[in-house]
């Protein structure tokens, strides 16, 4: 956010400007770090790195103490999916995402759930990278969707995308330009009690990978291996990790009108999460 009260973009830009376009030495290249992300928990804060995911990450294992076959079913009409819910402040649909989500400790027939205390060391950690799944699961439809949720369970008041003014007309865009409020965003009036970090996706059919489909064999198990999407987000220490796997993402994916069982090893669930 060009606007916002400590960015330094606007500075960093006209730099990179004066240097490629002026041939300034002014140094942009050199003492600019390649990444710069805003902290989720302190918007005042800039965590800089040479590259993304930064260096020195490692893989945290998500513990799955579990044995035997669970299985939901996918079935978008028994969520609370409303196609005209455009209530939230990030994305989406709140009320589908919240019925899947909360409570923490109930688990839904369309869903599987399961909620750790990590075993993180310190008021903080970072998760920078991209989070891994895999998991083996069986279907008893010809074709479906897998989709897979991190998520920061914990009473907070979290950083929104709602904005408030700081200093009116306080930036200045350059020379005989207009002039922009300084900005910060707003935090939650009241505590909420979760907040996603990631989550991914994969089509059932892309057994053997994301270009070409098979037909899925009502009863047989495929492994299934997929990304979430590439995030950057501290994670408080006294709050609870939640891994849900569920079918059709409503906000991200194919609406399906198909209700489908799935079978799921619990056993084979290996969640890797990149970790500072």
């Amino acid at each position: 956010m060009y606007n916002h009260e400590t960015s330094d973009v606007l500075d960093i830009m006209h730099r990179w400007l004066d240097y490629h376009l002026y041939g300034m030495d002014n140094g942009v290249l050199e003492d600019v770090a390649n990444v710069i992300v805003q902290n989720n928990l302190n918007q005042n804060v800039w965590i800089e790195s040479d590259g993304f995911p930064p260096e020195g990450n490692v893989m945290y294992k998500f513990p799955v103490a579990m044995d035997g076959i669970k299985e939901f079913v996918d079935n978008i009409e028994i969520t609370n999916f409303e196609v005209d819910d455009q209530k939230s402040d990030i994305k989406g649909n709140i009320a589908w995402r919240e019925e899947l989500i909360l409570p923490m400790d109930e688990e839904k027939p369309h869903e599987i759930k399961i909620v750790v205390a990590p075993e993180f060391e310190g008021g903080t950690k970072r998760i920078s990278g991209t989070v891994k799944i895999s998991f083996e699961a069986a279907l008893d439809k010809e074709t479906g969707i897998l989709s897979a949720m991190l998520v920061d369970y914990g009473l907070d008041k979290r950083i929104t995308l709602k904005e408030e003014v700081v200093k009116e007309k306080g930036r200045v865009w350059g020379r005989n330009t207009e002039t922009a409020d300084i900005v910060k965003f707003k935090y939650e009036e009241e505590s909420s009690e979760y907040r996603i970090i990631s989550r991914g996706w994969i089509n059932a059919q892309n057994v053997n990978n994301n270009y070409s489909k098979v037909a899925l064999v009502d009863g047989e198990y495929n492994a299934y291996s997929f990304d979430m999407i590439p995030t950057d987000y501290t994670f408080k220490c006294n709050h609870k990790l939640g891994l849900i796997i569920y079918g059709t993402d409503p906000e991200e994916t194919v609406r399906r009108t198909k209700t489908t069982k799935v079978m799921v090893k619990l056993n084979t669930i290996d969640v890797n999460i990149p970790v500072v």
